[in-house]
Protein backbone atom coordinates (compact mmCIF):
# COMPACT_ATOMS: atom_id res chain seq x y z
CA UNK A 1 0.00 0.00 0.00
CA UNK A 2 1.39 3.21 -1.07
CA UNK A 3 -1.12 5.93 -1.02
CA UNK A 4 -3.90 6.71 1.11
CA UNK A 5 -6.57 8.94 0.52
CA UNK A 6 -8.73 10.36 3.32
CA UNK A 7 -11.82 13.28 2.95
CA UNK A 8 -11.09 15.78 4.98
CA UNK A 9 -14.80 17.81 5.86
CA UNK A 10 -13.60 19.47 9.47
CA UNK A 11 -15.71 17.65 11.50
CA UNK A 12 -14.99 14.86 14.52
CA UNK A 13 -15.68 11.88 12.14
CA UNK A 14 -13.24 13.42 9.40
CA UNK A 15 -10.59 13.47 12.90
CA UNK A 16 -11.26 9.84 13.15
CA UNK A 17 -10.42 9.14 9.23
CA UNK A 18 -7.42 11.30 9.56
CA UNK A 19 -6.19 9.08 12.50
CA UNK A 20 -7.17 5.82 11.16
CA UNK A 21 -5.76 6.59 7.47
CA UNK A 22 -2.21 6.93 9.77
CA UNK A 23 -2.45 4.28 11.69
CA UNK A 24 -3.00 2.70 8.30
CA UNK A 25 0.16 4.18 6.97
CA UNK A 26 2.15 3.22 9.37
CA UNK A 27 1.77 -0.33 8.91
CA UNK A 28 2.72 -0.14 5.53
CA UNK A 29 5.08 3.06 5.03
CA UNK A 30 2.23 4.90 3.10
CA UNK A 31 2.07 8.39 1.87
CA UNK A 32 -1.68 10.19 3.26
CA UNK A 33 -3.45 12.30 0.79
CA UNK A 34 -5.98 14.80 1.91
CA UNK A 35 -8.75 15.67 0.28
CA UNK A 36 -11.24 18.27 0.92
CA UNK A 37 -14.15 19.08 -1.16
CA UNK A 38 -16.38 22.43 -0.63
CA UNK A 39 -19.82 22.68 -2.52
CA UNK A 40 -17.94 25.55 -4.28
CA UNK A 41 -14.93 27.98 -3.38
CA UNK A 42 -13.38 30.75 -5.08
CA UNK A 43 -9.57 30.33 -5.93
CA UNK A 44 -8.64 33.25 -3.51
CA UNK A 45 -10.64 31.52 -0.39
CA UNK A 46 -8.10 28.50 -1.76
CA UNK A 47 -5.56 29.31 1.01
CA UNK A 48 -8.08 30.03 4.33
CA UNK A 49 -8.82 26.13 3.20
CA UNK A 50 -4.95 25.57 3.00
CA UNK A 51 -4.78 27.18 6.60
CA UNK A 52 -7.60 24.93 8.13
CA UNK A 53 -6.24 21.52 6.49
CA UNK A 54 -2.86 21.97 8.20
CA UNK A 55 -3.85 20.62 11.56
CA UNK A 56 -4.32 17.72 9.82
CA UNK A 57 -1.51 17.65 7.47
CA UNK A 58 0.76 18.70 10.65
CA UNK A 59 -0.62 14.95 12.26
CA UNK A 60 0.58 13.59 9.60
CA UNK A 61 3.92 14.73 9.63
CA UNK A 62 4.19 14.02 13.56
CA UNK A 63 3.60 10.99 12.43
CA UNK A 64 6.59 10.36 10.43
CA UNK A 65 5.06 10.03 6.99
CA UNK A 66 4.74 12.12 3.83
CA UNK A 67 1.32 13.66 2.87
CA UNK A 68 -0.25 16.30 -0.10
CA UNK A 69 -3.34 18.18 0.50
CA UNK A 70 -5.81 18.41 -2.56
CA UNK A 71 -8.56 21.13 -2.42
CA UNK A 72 -11.10 21.00 -5.26
CA UNK A 73 -15.20 22.30 -5.58
CA UNK A 74 -18.03 20.53 -6.89
CA UNK A 75 -19.94 17.26 -6.06
CA UNK A 76 -19.09 14.91 -3.13
CA UNK A 77 -19.46 11.62 -5.45
CA UNK A 78 -17.86 13.23 -9.08
CA UNK A 79 -14.98 15.02 -7.18
CA UNK A 80 -14.14 11.91 -5.40
CA UNK A 81 -14.51 10.26 -8.84
CA UNK A 82 -12.04 12.47 -10.55
CA UNK A 83 -9.09 12.06 -7.98
CA UNK A 84 -9.38 8.51 -7.61
CA UNK A 85 -8.72 8.22 -11.47
CA UNK A 86 -5.95 11.01 -11.24
CA UNK A 87 -4.32 9.69 -8.06
CA UNK A 88 -5.01 5.96 -8.20
CA UNK A 89 -4.53 5.69 -4.48
CA UNK A 90 -4.62 2.03 -2.64
CA UNK A 91 -7.41 2.98 -0.39
CA UNK A 92 -9.97 5.21 0.35
CA UNK A 93 -10.65 6.51 3.84
CA UNK A 94 -14.08 7.97 4.64
CA UNK A 95 -16.12 8.94 7.59
CA UNK A 96 -20.23 8.93 7.98
CA UNK A 97 -21.77 10.67 10.54
CA UNK A 98 -25.75 11.20 9.98
CA UNK A 99 -26.85 15.03 8.42
CA UNK A 100 -22.94 16.97 9.23
CA UNK A 101 -20.48 17.32 6.80
CA UNK A 102 -20.36 14.18 4.33
CA UNK A 103 -24.03 13.75 4.90
CA UNK A 104 -25.66 10.75 5.18
CA UNK A 105 -26.07 7.71 7.17
CA UNK A 106 -23.55 4.59 5.46
CA UNK A 107 -26.46 2.78 3.61
CA UNK A 108 -28.75 4.01 0.64
CA UNK A 109 -26.73 7.27 1.34
CA UNK A 110 -24.10 9.45 -0.47
CA UNK A 111 -21.39 7.30 0.76
CA UNK A 112 -22.55 4.30 -0.33
CA UNK A 113 -23.32 5.65 -3.58
CA UNK A 114 -19.94 6.93 -3.81
CA UNK A 115 -18.30 3.72 -2.54
CA UNK A 116 -20.54 1.93 -5.86
CA UNK A 117 -19.08 4.64 -8.17
CA UNK A 118 -15.20 4.25 -7.40
CA UNK A 119 -12.45 1.46 -8.60
CA UNK A 120 -10.22 1.87 -4.95
CA UNK A 121 -11.18 0.08 -1.65
CA UNK A 122 -13.16 2.03 0.89
CA UNK A 123 -12.97 2.02 4.51
CA UNK A 124 -15.70 4.24 6.54
CA UNK A 125 -15.26 4.87 9.98
CA UNK A 126 -18.17 7.09 11.86
CA UNK A 127 -18.33 8.64 15.05
CA UNK A 128 -18.17 5.14 17.22
CA UNK A 129 -15.38 3.83 15.57
CA UNK A 130 -12.05 2.96 17.88
CA UNK A 131 -8.60 3.91 16.22
CA UNK A 132 -6.79 0.24 15.68
CA UNK A 133 -3.10 0.72 15.61
CA UNK A 134 -1.09 -2.02 13.89
CA UNK A 135 -3.89 -3.82 11.92
CA UNK A 136 -7.80 -4.94 13.25
CA UNK A 137 -7.53 -7.88 15.30
CA UNK A 138 -10.82 -9.61 13.62
CA UNK A 139 -12.51 -8.73 10.72
CA UNK A 140 -15.89 -10.27 9.47
CA UNK A 141 -16.06 -11.69 6.25
CA UNK A 142 -19.65 -12.13 4.91
CA UNK A 143 -19.59 -14.71 1.50
CA UNK A 144 -21.18 -13.54 -1.48
CA UNK A 145 -21.26 -15.60 -5.17
CA UNK A 146 -19.66 -12.52 -6.72
CA UNK A 147 -17.04 -13.44 -9.25
CA UNK A 148 -14.73 -10.61 -7.81
CA UNK A 149 -15.15 -11.67 -4.26
CA UNK A 150 -11.77 -12.77 -3.84
CA UNK A 151 -10.96 -9.18 -4.35
CA UNK A 152 -12.41 -8.02 -1.18
CA UNK A 153 -10.57 -10.82 1.06
CA UNK A 154 -6.97 -9.60 -0.63
CA UNK A 155 -8.24 -6.27 0.41
CA UNK A 156 -8.83 -7.21 3.92
CA UNK A 157 -5.85 -8.71 4.26
CA UNK A 158 -4.30 -5.56 4.01
CA UNK A 159 -5.46 -4.18 7.04
CA UNK A 160 -5.31 -7.34 9.46
CA UNK A 161 -2.81 -7.30 12.43
CA UNK A 162 0.13 -10.26 12.67
CA UNK A 163 -1.98 -11.75 14.96
CA UNK A 164 -5.47 -11.12 14.04
CA UNK A 165 -8.34 -13.34 12.26
CA UNK A 166 -10.86 -13.31 9.33
CA UNK A 167 -14.35 -14.72 10.24
CA UNK A 168 -15.77 -16.31 6.99
CA UNK A 169 -19.31 -16.08 7.48
CA UNK A 170 -22.35 -16.80 6.05
CA UNK A 171 -26.55 -16.60 6.69
CA UNK A 172 -28.27 -19.38 5.16
CA UNK A 173 -31.61 -18.54 4.13
CA UNK A 174 -34.52 -20.65 5.28
CA UNK A 175 -34.53 -24.15 2.71
CA UNK A 176 -31.67 -23.09 1.02
CA UNK A 177 -28.66 -25.10 0.29
CA UNK A 178 -25.45 -23.52 -0.80
CA UNK A 179 -24.79 -23.07 -4.43
CA UNK A 180 -21.38 -23.69 -6.67
CA UNK A 181 -20.03 -19.97 -6.46
CA UNK A 182 -20.76 -19.84 -2.99
CA UNK A 183 -18.46 -22.73 -2.01
CA UNK A 184 -16.04 -22.08 -4.40
CA UNK A 185 -15.41 -18.55 -3.11
CA UNK A 186 -15.43 -20.11 0.54
CA UNK A 187 -12.52 -22.55 -0.21
CA UNK A 188 -11.01 -19.54 -2.21
CA UNK A 189 -11.19 -17.61 0.87
CA UNK A 190 -9.23 -20.38 3.16
CA UNK A 191 -7.16 -21.02 0.48
CA UNK A 192 -5.84 -17.82 -0.19
CA UNK A 193 -5.75 -16.86 3.71
CA UNK A 194 -3.65 -19.98 4.31
CA UNK A 195 -1.68 -19.34 1.76
CA UNK A 196 -0.69 -16.06 3.40
CA UNK A 197 -0.28 -17.03 7.25
CA UNK A 198 -3.44 -15.53 7.78
CA UNK A 199 -5.42 -17.09 10.68
CA UNK A 200 -9.46 -17.50 9.63
CA UNK A 201 -12.24 -19.34 11.42
CA UNK A 202 -15.60 -20.33 9.30
CA UNK A 203 -19.38 -19.78 10.91
CA UNK A 204 -22.47 -19.98 9.30
CA UNK A 205 -25.58 -19.03 11.54
CA UNK A 206 -29.22 -19.88 10.07
CA UNK A 207 -31.27 -16.97 8.71
CA UNK A 208 -34.38 -16.75 11.07
CA UNK A 209 -36.51 -15.18 8.61
CA UNK A 210 -36.31 -14.56 4.47
CA UNK A 211 -35.14 -11.65 3.06
CA UNK A 212 -33.64 -10.00 0.10
CA UNK A 213 -30.77 -8.47 2.14
CA UNK A 214 -29.46 -9.43 5.53
CA UNK A 215 -27.66 -6.94 6.78
CA UNK A 216 -29.40 -6.37 9.98
CA UNK A 217 -29.70 -9.86 11.21
CA UNK A 218 -25.45 -9.67 10.24
CA UNK A 219 -25.18 -6.20 12.29
CA UNK A 220 -26.66 -8.16 15.30
CA UNK A 221 -24.20 -10.41 15.23
CA UNK A 222 -20.86 -8.12 15.08
CA UNK A 223 -21.87 -7.02 18.64
CA UNK A 224 -21.27 -10.63 19.98
CA UNK A 225 -18.91 -11.64 17.59
CA UNK A 226 -16.40 -8.71 18.71
CA UNK A 227 -16.00 -7.95 15.35
CA UNK A 228 -13.79 -4.76 14.04
CA UNK A 229 -14.50 -4.74 10.87
CA UNK A 230 -16.99 -5.50 8.40
CA UNK A 231 -15.61 -6.45 4.90
CA UNK A 232 -18.47 -5.83 2.37
CA UNK A 233 -18.90 -6.00 -1.78
CA UNK A 234 -20.28 -2.21 -2.70
CA UNK A 235 -21.55 -3.97 -5.91
CA UNK A 236 -24.27 -6.62 -6.05
CA UNK A 237 -23.25 -10.10 -7.01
Amino acid sequence: MQNILTLIDFTSTSEIALKQSIAIAKKHGAKVTLLHIADYYAEDEKAGIKEKLWPYAKQIEEAGLTHSVIITGGTLIQEVKNVVISLSPNLVVVGTHGKKGIKQNLFGSTIFKMIQEISTHTLVVNDDSTIVEGGFNKILLPIAPHPDYLLKVKAAKELISPTGIMVIFILIKPGAILDNKLIRNIEATKEYLNQNGVRWSYFSEDSTKYAVGYSKETLELVSQMNVDLISIMARVS
